[in-house]
């Protein structure tokens, strides 16, 4: 059951962003190849006219379409890379936010009590934070895959082989302190090992292009709305902590009575933090959004 609920999410939103991100990335990684080797092909004084452009010393146009669209095609990648990040660990946040205080009422009210057990309730907050891990972890890998030659792709494979023993070893550590939702946890603990070399892969990719067109910093999410969503947690997390008590319902001895009347009162409240959150995060981070809607759709376009 905590299976079916959690992959949910991945099923539903993670893995078409994904996807779409595995084209666009592909497109945009192979029109860069083709102006790689073009530039290549050039004369030694047209790439010493490169050099400088990408130095600063000389900002005035080449007049080379080639160099144009080598440079077009390095922004177009980072922009996209920034926008889906920025938009998966949006969503991620959302999930650790929301979902981890909210798994409660919902197994409660949905299944039934019966269903909510102790074991249940860790299993699917844990799988909050996997979403997380899982949308951050899919994305760089559809930039590596995308875009890594042969050998990148090799070394790729073999850093999954040391992460699944790297999960093998965690995994029965974690079930003797957390038990099922240890094998959750586990899984955290490899995507996040996965997507540090992942990381390490992209940031090369860029280093050695001599290119600023893609900034870690620039993933993360704004000062506001980095607030917004410590306090909405500390909001959601003071609200459950009243509905399990049953101070919502009347019934301070949590005995389950008024389960419908609590509930109601527990999502209000998450209703009303989140759209506060979702307010701010649309004013802050718009552009990041509308960049990647936009290439999606020039993607999308080019295609057709």
């Amino acid at each position: 059951m905590a299976q079916n609920y959690g992959s949910l999410a991945v099923r539903v939103l993670l893995q078409p962003l994904e996807e779409n991100a595995r084209l666009l990335f592909s497109k945009l990684g192979s029109e860069l190849s083709t102006a790689e080797r073009h530039t290549r092909s050039m004369s030694p004084d047209a790439t010493l006219e490169k050099v400088q452009v990408n130095t600063g010393r000389n900002q005035a146009p080449t007049g080379d379409g080639m160099i144009t669209e080598e440079g077009k095609m390095l922004t177009a990648l980072g922009a996209a890379l920034v926008g889906l990040l920025k938009v998966v660990s949006l969503l991620g946040l959302i999930f650790v936010t929301f979902g981890v205080q909210y798994v409660p009422v919902l197994l409660a009210v949905l299944p039934g009590k019966k269903w909510s057990s102790p074991v249940a309730v860790a299993t699917l907050q844990w799988y909050c934070a996997y979403v997380l891990m899982l949308g951050v972890n899919g994305s760089l890998e559809a930039f590596v895959f995308a875009t890594a030659n042969q050998s990148e792709v090799a070394q790729l494979t073999r850093a999954h082989v040391a992460c699944s023993l790297l999960f093998a070893s965690l995994c029965f550590p974690a079930m003797n302190c957390l038990g099922t939702a240890g094998i959750v946890a586990a899984n955290c603990a490899t995507m996040m090992a996965r997507s540090a070399y992942s990381g390490h892969v992209v940031h090369n990719f860029f280093q050695t292009r001599k290119e600023n067109v893609f900034q870690w910093r620039s993933v993360l999410p704004t000062m506001s709305v980095s607030v917004a969503f410590v306090v909405a947690t500390l909001i959601t997390a003071a609200s459950e902590s009243a509905r399990s008590a049953g101070r919502y319902s009347g019934n301070h001895n949590g005995d389950g009575s008024g389960l419908l009347r609590g509930a109601a009162v527990h999502v209000a409240v998450g209703a009303s933090a989140f759209l506060v959150v979702a307010g701010l995060t649309m004013q802050s981070e718009r552009k990041a959004v509308a960049d990647l809607m936009r290439l999606a759709r020039g993607d999308k376009a080019k295609a057709e």
